[in-house]
């Protein structure tokens, strides 16, 4: 339990620290000192799991054992990133330089999941993987 709410502490410090320094300004004591406290938070996430947890959240063990299975991760975490923020910027683009309604912007997402799962079922079936 006290792992689980260090990691959730360093969640919320960091969107926290994010949002303050968009909003208000990047220099202001709120603002560094909530990004400078996530790291320590999640420092104090991973000792707990590796020393005092009985029944860990995230074995961390299966990191430092498998490069593969950690070379997995780190790449499935940056395109995760990098398309939440295209996402997210491409609906403000298109909202604010070209002017399409919000709720366009959102049909023409909807549009691009449909055909991007078109190409995973292709792709499987090429594969000779199973679809479902």
């Amino acid at each position: 339990m006290p792992a689980a709410l260090a990691f959730i502490a360093a969640l919320f410090s960091l969107q926290m620290g994010v949002t303050w320094g968009l909003l208000h300004s990047w220099t202001i004591s709120a603002t560094i000192a909530l990004l400078a406290l996530t790291p320590f938070l999640l420092l104090l996430f991973v000792i707990w799991e590796l020393r005092y947890s009985k029944y860990p959240i995230i074995y961390l063990s299966l990191f430092s054992r498998n490069r593969a299975f950690s070379g997995s991760i780190a790449t499935a975490l940056l395109q995760s990133l990098a398309l939440y923020s295209i996402n997210l910027l491409l609906v403000q683009y298109k909202r604010e330089s070209i002017t399409f309604a919000v709720g366009k912007s959102i049909r023409v997402y909807l549009y691009m999941s449909v055909v991007m799962k078109t190409v995973r079922d292709v792709r499987l079936e090429i594969m000779g993987l199973n679809v479902e």
